[in-house]
């Protein structure tokens, strides 16, 4: 496709030539983009380009999610309105890597984030709840994020913790699922499973 294809629109923050997250939309019969555009790093800081640094989900309206990380392990939400004309919310920062997103059907955000937290920001990207493991449970980050038809959210990720609250899962392993419920305020569900098994994806299926 050459670069006569691209239509311009999306609103892009703080200009720089390094590093940038690319978002289209692409209209479902195929053929010309409807919007393209560019968010970019502020100050000297780059995107990190390591596979899954970067993330969307679009929600019923054609708003556009996009989750980002930099190389100083920071991570970042931005909501594009429908149309691609400019930010719905401008980017929030999180003082760790934002690892997956996915929305509900009223527009909620849920993120996976290092350091074992799952948040809920709310359309105008305000957070309604923040839940984290207990300190030295996660060594690494819950990777991937789904919710059930009740709200639950459900997360899978690695730790190497001898304290894990393994209440369903195998008795030994590093990868983990979680569930936490719909207001944030517990656990639900927790097991260890074998390496290498469940830490990179969850689904849900409609009976949960």
């Amino acid at each position: 496709m050459c670069s006569s294809d691209l239509t311009s629109g999306l609103a892009t923050v703080s200009l720089t030539p390094t590093g940038a997250v690319f978002v289209a939309e692409v209209p479902a019969a195929g053929g010309k983009i409807l919007y393209s555009g560019a968010v970019v790093p502020t100050g000297n800081t780059a995107f990190a380009t390591y596979p899954a640094s970067s993330g969307i989900a679009v929600d019923p309206a054609g708003e556009a999610f996009l989750r980002y990380n930099n190389d100083n392990n920071s991570g970042f939400v931005a909501k594009i309105n429908a149309g691609g004309a400019g930010f719905a919310f401008a980017p929030i920062s999180f003082p760790a890597t934002v690892n997956a997103i996915t929305l509900d059907a009223a527009g909620d955000t849920y993120l996976a984030i290092g350091g074992g937290t799952i948040e809920k920001l709310n359309p105008a990207g305000t957070a309604v709840w923040t839940f984290t493991l207990p300190p030295g449970i996660v060594d690494e980050s819950p990777n991937s994020i789904a919710l059930d038809a009740s709200g639950n959210v459900w997360a899978t990720g690695m730790t190497t913790s001898t304290t894990f609250p393994n209440a369903n899962g195998w008795t030994t392993g590093i990868d983990f699922l979680i569930g936490v419920n719909a207001s944030g305020s517990q656990l639900i569900y927790s097991a260890l499973y074998p390496s290498l098994t469940v830490e990179q994806a969850v689904s849900v299926d409609p009976s949960g």
